[in-house]
């Protein structure tokens, strides 16, 4: 009896969860056999040099450690104008992001050797990372199965889906193929929503401010966090904000911070228009100028367009806002208090996707965020499924497909014949797939509500 049909007629969520990830796992190792076959071998190509570490791409640790060197040489003009602006290398982080680096050289630590621990430290970080998503199935299923505990077995074949799905996850890998940061930071995201499904709120919000630290819009999830009056997440980023602001006006000065908000508004009213920049500002640029979206500039951005600057201003703003301000509530009485936390942790990876489309420029890599926001959705999805909840299969097989969008690289498409207007949206297929998830977050979301309701009736009743 298959894996599928055992799951059918028992009704057995980890089987449907194994079925149905796996089956997507599966897929996306069937894509890199195709492309390997028939294409350039890439992908696998790109894969064994993540797992020996013999990439030699530097995209965030090149210009972080150009940056450290500036500032312990003391540049005339500063960080951000020496760097960003004179020499044209794109440092778009915030001056305490250096800050180990420049510690390091202190002590006499040199570009190779720290190189070299950038990369094995971001590659331990995905196995971190596959670690945090196997104790986050492991906490939901066990909480929706009916005898409230997973079988050994079970829990190994949960860590080896995990790390499977974070090794063949295309945002995840290829950030740390081409030498990103932003693995350790999907790391931290990944481990803030553990926390957060363990009630261990001020965790949470500190591996959060952590990220924002490197990524100054996820600060925006202190906002979020005041709107839903979430106190303690609210102090777990501040224990980490404060004193990394006083660090950092100390270290780097008043004047660097200002040169940074310039480096920001630089980058936000330009963008890039390359197809692997998957946000609405991006799409923009693709749409309506005729610059080249196979071209990378190293040095420059897009050229300035008032159309699109403008509308990705208005359109950052709305989904800003929707983030926010598009929430109900659920009372203390509605649900039990798990319900509540799974309710607020969609809530959080809304809001986290959202910033995510939100800016300028949101590379493929930047969706690696999305993982344990997508990886959460589907376990719930299941749940609903088993209870055989309307519209659960509609909203797991949206699910399936934004985990399809994002967690695959499709090299095809990134041709001169598929670059011209409009055949080129096709090109933005982790945006699209992005825009799925959302879809299923609220689907997932509009389930509590419902069921909150019915709780409130039947409390009424009694």
């Amino acid at each position: 009896m298959s894996i599928l049909s055992r799951a059918k007629r028992t009704g057995d969520p980890f089987l449907f969860y194994m079925w149905i990830v796996g089956g997507l796992i599966a897929v996306s190792i069937l894509c890199i056999a195709i492309e390997y076959i028939w294409g350039s071998g890439y992908i696998l190509k790109n894969l064994t040099s993540v797992l020996t570490l013999s990439m030699d791409e530097d995209d965030s640790w090149g210009p972080m450690l150009e940056a450290a060197y500036a500032r312990y040489n003391r540049v005339e003009g500063g960080i951000y104008q020496f760097i960003f602006f004179e020499e044209g290398i794109k440092f778009q982080y915030p001056p305490i992001s250096i800050l180990p680096y420049f510690l390091a050289l202190k002590v006499g630590f040199g570009y190779d050797t720290l190189f070299e621990l950038s990369c094995a430290l971001s590659l331990f970080s995905m196995f971190c990372m596959a670690y945090c998503g196997y104790v986050i199935s492991v906490i939901i299923l066990e909480k929706y199965s009916e005898d409230g505990s997973l079988l050994i077995n079970r829990k190994i074949a949960l860590f080896f889906v995990s790390v499977l799905g974070v090794f063949t996850f295309y945002p995840i890998w290829i950030g740390q193929y081409i030498g990103q940061i932003q693995v350790i930071l999907d790391f931290l995201i990944t481990f803030a929503f553990m926390a957060w499904l363990f009630n261990w709120k001020h965790l949470s919000g500190g591996a959060i401010a952590v990220v924002a630290l490197f990524k100054p819009q996820i600060a925006v999830i202190l906002l979020w966090a005041l709107f839903r009056k979430q106190k303690k997440l609210v102090i777990g980023m501040m224990i980490v904000f404060v004193p990394a602001g006083i660090v950092s006006l100390v270290v780097f000065g008043f004047q660097e911070h200002v040169e940074y908000l310039k480096v920001i508004s630089h980058m936000g009213r330009r963008g890039e228009v390359i197809w692997a920049n998957q946000s609405v500002g991006g799409i923009l640029h693709r749409l309506f100028t005729d610059a080249d979206p196979l071209v990378f500039h190293a040095k420059s951005f897009a050229p300035f367009n008032m159309f699109v600057y403008v509308t990705t201003l208005v359109s950052s703003a709305l989904l800003l806002l929707f983030g926010l301000l598009f929430y109900k509530p659920i009372g203390e009485a509605s649900l039990k208090s798990w319900d509540r936390l799974v309710y607020s942790a969609l809530d959080l990876a809304t809001m986290m996707f959202l910033l995510t489309i939100a800016t300028p420029i949101a590379w493929g890599h930047h969706y690696g965020i999305l993982w344990p926001g997508i990886s959460i959705a589907i376990l719930v999805a299941i749940h609903f499924l088993v209870e055989k909840r309307s519209w659960s299969g509609v909203t797991l097989v949206v699910l399936c497909g934004s985990y399809f969008l994002i967690s695959n690289h499709f090299i095809f498409l990134h041709t001169k014949q598929f670059s011209g207007v409009p055949i080129n949206l096709i090109q933005s297929y982790n945006f699209l797939g992005g825009i799925l998830l959302l879809i299923g977050l609220l689907f997932l979301r509009n389930f509590y509500l419902k069921a909150s309701k019915v709780e409130e009736v039947g409390v009424r009743s009694h």
